[in-house]
């Protein structure tokens, strides 16, 4: 089926705010919409994405309107936050509009991954009358917990990563060609208006980060998540707790659309075109009484062991839930065992940078782990005499005995291969702070998260046990002594056998794995990790010319290993765009350090046009440190 394409569509808010889109229409004289509604530039830097989904989606009889949130790329207004009142208002307002086109059949649904599908998640709580399906793809509904900020109740290194990004997204130039006169007023007042957004973050408290009720949702929704996405934790707890028709479907892919998931990805068109026939038609029909409802993947092998190839893994699918058991393993002098047993006190020691090998939150799949393994506290069962498959919520209860007033824990949970190599499954730490009793003993009790993942018989199980991760998310102030007491972890061992799934994999090549290393201290016991990128140079064909896209990142981590107020995170991106007669450049970075009550960050932006610097600014703010 032909479509035609609107490159440049407005949408007008009720405050005379005007919204970029553009638009895919079938042929036919009305159809059902769905809507994507991100700030990530659909006229250059997501043009070829938003090209590729509105041909598929159009060409299978729906509409597909893409939006630039306000304040971004060629959207008017300003964008001063994530998913403000004024964001999703203007959601609940595009949809509306989408409904009553001559050629919408009335009927709209919204779809996107990560800002995306938050969004989507936000503005269908909403409950639009329009609406009427929703599929968002690695989306949370828990900022705070679950989201680049804050891990565990710790400040994470993501979130300033994101941050910087996030910084470039606000004061982006909209394109002449397409926003027309006025523009260059536009991008001063986005320059000028751009907020010290990382100060902004830190600054505030668990309060501000407001969980979403997901039973506000009243739309049949279609969650999707990947395995090695941090994502898909918070995908399966909305799968638990939704009460409306749904479906969900994890795969063994990361932060990306299942299409996009290298050679491990699906041909996902035929599978989500369907959802929207679905829903959307003019009239709908009920969910099917045996319909496979959950699909999820339980992977034999990390990404990282299965490299470019295929990971290899069983599906499981299910009408309502997939059967488990919970197993109960003890943390014990003999090991990781089944039968509870004695523990001698196991010192965790507060100076060993554990961490290195899994540094990031989304990004860069994590190494074999054998190097933070050696700096940890480990428990290994004996050889497994048998597989044993893991689906679901992974709880640790772990007894502690702690000097001082504040203190974290991390756990992860790996599979040690016959030939020693240990491979991530699970992992996550906690700040302990303010839930310290007088004596110093308290319980920790961390949960990992869901996840799937098959150990292999002869394999062993490994719990190991460290103080913090670094430079996941950045050290507490003081160094502390911690004694491990007693520990369980209970693993959700899933009960049903596997089964062939009829969806095509598809045929998109898949991008290498970040290479990465673990890198040795100093004589002065200082680590410095450095993680560049770039410069990379895209040139994007648009409908008003081609536009060439310079983009490059360098960022570097420091710590000395005794002395956690030593540490330095700093980043600086760069991105320019170059069209004939067009030339606009962007630099954003911060560096952050500490005292013992204090963060110190500076944040700067600068911004040039015709090489020339039309803006600069560097803001300092010291902000209490927090006990969350």
């Amino acid at each position: 089926m032909d479509s035609q394409v609107l490159e440049h569509v407005s949408i007008e808010m009720s405050d005379g705010i005007s919204l970029s889109t553009r638009l895919w229409l079938p042929e036919a004289e009305t159809s059902p919409a769905v809507l994507e509604y991100i700030p990530y530039r659909k006229d250059d830097s997501y043009r070829r994405a938003d090209d590729y989904w509105g041909a598929k989606l159009a060409g299978n009889g729906i509409a597909f309107a893409r939006v630039d949130v306000r304040g971004s790329g060629n959207s008017e207004g300003l964008l001063l936050d994530e998913y403000t009142d004024t964001e999703i208002a203007d959601g609940v307002a595009i949809i509306g509009w989408l409904a009553e086109q001559s050629w919408c059949n009335g009927h709209v649904g919204m779809r996107g991954i990560s800002w995306g599908a938050i969004n989507t998640l936000l503005v269908a709580a909403e409950t639009p009358p329009a609406l009427k399906a929703i599929m968002p793809i690695a989306g949370t509904d828990d900022q705070y917990t679950d989201d680049a900020h804050f891990i565990g109740g710790l400040v994470a290194h993501t979130g300033f990563q994101w941050g910087t990004l996030f910084k470039m997204v606000m004061a982006g130039p909209p394109d002449p060609e397409v926003f027309g006169g006025g523009w260059y007023d536009t991008w001063l007042s986005r320059l000028h208006s751009a907020e010290p957004i990382l100060a902004n973050w830190l600054a505030q408290s668990p309060a501000d980060w407001p969980p979403l009720d997901v039973r506000k949702i009243k739309v049949p929704t279609y969650l999707v998540a990947g395995w090695q996405d941090t994502y898909a934790v918070p995908t399966w707890r909305m799968w638990q707790h939704l009460a409306v028709p749904k479906k969900a479907l994890f795969g063994p892919w990361g932060h990306t659309y299942p299409y996009f998931g290298g050679p491990s990805g699906l041909a996902w068109v035929t599978e989500e075109v369907a959802w929207w026939q679905r829903w959307l038609a003019s009239s709908t029909s009920n969910a099917e009484p045996h319909e496979d409802k959950l699909r999820v993947f339980v992977p034999h092998a990390t990404i990282r062991e299965a490299g470019t190839k295929p990971v290899m893994g069983h599906w499981l699918i299910s009408t309502d839930e997939i059967e488990s058991k919970v197993s109960t393993w003890h943390l014990t002098n003999d090991g990781l065992t089944v039968e509870p047993g004695p523990l001698r006190g196991e010192l965790i020691e507060s100076d060993h940078l554990v961490g290195q090998c899994k540094p990031e939150w989304l990004d860069r799949a994590p190494l074999e782990q054998s190097p933070d393994d050696e700096l940890s506290v480990t428990f290994d069962s004996k050889p497994l005499l048998s597989e044993v498959s893991i689906l679901g919520e992974i709880d640790v209860r772990l007894g502690l005995t702690v000097s001082g007033t504040a203190a974290s824990v991390a756990v992860r949970l790996c599979e040690v291969k016959p030939n020693g190599q240990s491979w991530l499954i699970a992992n996550q730490v906690q700040n302990l702070s303010g839930k310290l009793s007088v004596d110093g003993e308290t319980s920790a009790v961390l949960r990992l998260g869901a996840t799937a993942h098959r150990f292999a018989k002869g394999s062993q199980i490994r719990v190991a046990i460290s103080q913090s991760l670094w430079p996941l998310v950045w050290p507490l102030a003081q160094a502390t002594t911690m004694t491990l007491r007693a520990g369980t972890i209970t693993l959700p061992e899933a009960t049903s056998s596997g089964v062939d799934l009829d969806l095509e994999t598809q045929s998109f090549p898949s991008a290498p794995l970040a290479d990465y290393a673990v890198q040795p201290h100093d004589t002065d016991g200082r680590l410095r990790l450095e993680n560049h990128s770039g410069p990379t140079v895209d040139i994007v064909s648009s409908a008003v010319g081609q536009v060439e896209i310079t983009r490059s990142t360098e960022e570097i981590s420091e710590i000395v290993q005794t002395d956690p107020q030593s540490a330095v995170w700093t980043q600086t991106v760069k991105q320019r765009w170059r069209r004939d007669g067009w030339d606009c450049g962007l630099e954003a970075g911060y560096r952050l350090t500490c005292d013992e009550d204090t963060f110190h960050l500076k944040e700067w932006l600068r911004a040039t046009f015709q090489s020339e610097e039309i803006f600069t600014q560097e803001e300092l703010n010291n902000i209490p440190r927090r006990q969350r």
